[in-house]
């Protein structure tokens, strides 16, 4: 019976020990479901959060495209952008990629987003071309390209056709390409319109192609003499004058600044940049930081006779609308277009080293840098990016 009973024993204690063992496995089991589970649903967590904050970014600068490496929730995101085409609509792609770890448990997950710029804003009747002015632009131009075909604000080598401007208009009785510059546009005298890409002829002489440059132009209401008579939408009535001064201290458009001194503007250029400076200043190194956008105001508190010269950015382009009083040595390309609202262009004078700038004038950046209602009412990237795909 002691050898009968040792067996039970025995047999006892092996199945307790099965038993035992399998309940620890499945205790670590399910301890590992339960980790599993809170490191993918946290990982999405950190995912969906890096999205939001690439796209408030992207909302508020259009021009950003540099990766973010993000520390979210203990664990990581990193976001890249790239322009695309999706169909026939210039766009964005916002990747994300995070990361999470806890102990021995990993998690990842990922997303991508297609996005453009939801733009609402307007064309100012001023914007004739992709560059306008009053006064005779034949050495303002120097060597530049000018072209105002309608481009695509963040991949300015695509092309909406038939929707452009001139290349240059003027209200001077005529114009000379002094200086050869490149000029191009989008001719509105034909049916349909004619784009016309910039052309020099080979043996540098001044040749213009017809319907790329606007001579004697009319202003049935007379040329805009403040920044705000020349943001006069089509078929529209005038701002109240201080109006784009007003949206520049408010701080309603993200990113605006207002100051009368040059020296107090502060980067990167965003929203509405209002430098109002004393009557007859004359600022001779107007640097504007790395990708400055919206619109940017230089304008003296009396008169229209604030001058700017050697205009550069740091990095990049400018994107928006440039309205100043006058300006000579335009060293920097723009996205959208310039307005010169001195009669008292700059004549007689050579300005070299700028063959390799350009303005291009984009129908989308000047809307997008006028989309003032939505700004100010709605600061969420929903207000101002039109999502065309997500998936994960």
């Amino acid at each position: 019976m002691g050898s009968q009973a040792m067996i039970v024993v025995v047999g006892t204690l092996a199945l307790i020990s099965i038993f035992v063992t399998g309940l620890m496995r499945t205790g670590n089991d399910l301890t590992q479901n339960a980790a599993n589970a809170y490191a993918d649903h946290t990982v999405k967590e950190i995912n969906n959060s890096g999205i939001e904050i690439a796209l408030r970014t992207l909302a508020d600068s259009s021009n950003w495209r540099s990766p973010l490496s993000l520390q979210l929730f203990g664990g990581t995101a990193a976001v890249t952008f790239k322009d695309t085409l999706f169909g026939t609509d210039t766009a964005v792609v916002v990747r994300a990629n995070s990361e999470f770890i806890a102990g021995m448990t990993a998690a990842r997950a990922r997303a991508q987003i297609v996005v453009k710029t939801n733009t609402t804003g307007f064309i100012p009747d001023a914007v004739n071309a992709a560059l306008t002015a009053f006064g005779p632009l034949d050495d303002v131009l120097s060597d530049m390209v000018i072209d105002g075909r309608d481009h695509a604000m963040n991949n300015d080598t695509v092309i909406v056709p038939g929707t452009g401007k001139y290349g240059v208009s003027t209200g001077a009785e005529d114009f000379v390409n002094t200086q050869n510059a490149r000029i191009g546009g989008t001719n509105v005298t034909t049916s349909p319109p004619t784009d016309i890409a910039p052309y020099i002829a080979d043996d540098g002489e001044d040749y213009v192609e017809d319907g790329v440059v606007e001579t004697e132009s009319e202003w049935p209401n007379g040329w805009p003499t403040t920044p705000d008579s020349a943001l006069r939408a089509e078929g529209g009535g005038y701002w109240p004058e201080g109006t784009l001064k007003s949206l520049a201290q408010s701080g309603a458009v993200p990113g605006s600044q207002y100051v009368t001194d040059y020296d107090s503007l502060k980067f990167p250029v965003r929203g509405i940049t209002y430098i109002e400076v004393p009557s007859g200043t004359r600022e001779t190194n107007f640097k504007l930081g790395d990708n400055p956008e919206g619109i940017l105001v230089f304008h003296s508190t009396s008169g229209t006779n604030a001058y700017a010269e050697h205009v550069t950015t740091s990095e990049g382009v400018f994107k928006g609308l440039m309205i100043f009083d006058n300006v000579f040595h335009i060293h920097l390309s723009v996205v959208g277009a310039m307005i010169i609202l001195s009669p008292n262009t700059v004549r007689d004078r050579v300005c070299n080293g700028n063959r390799n700038k350009y303005i291009k004038y984009s129908s989308e950046a000047i809307m997008y840098a006028t989309n003032f209602s939505k700004q100010e009412t709605d600061a969420s990237w929903r207000s101002r990016l039109k999502v065309l795909s997500w998936y994960e």
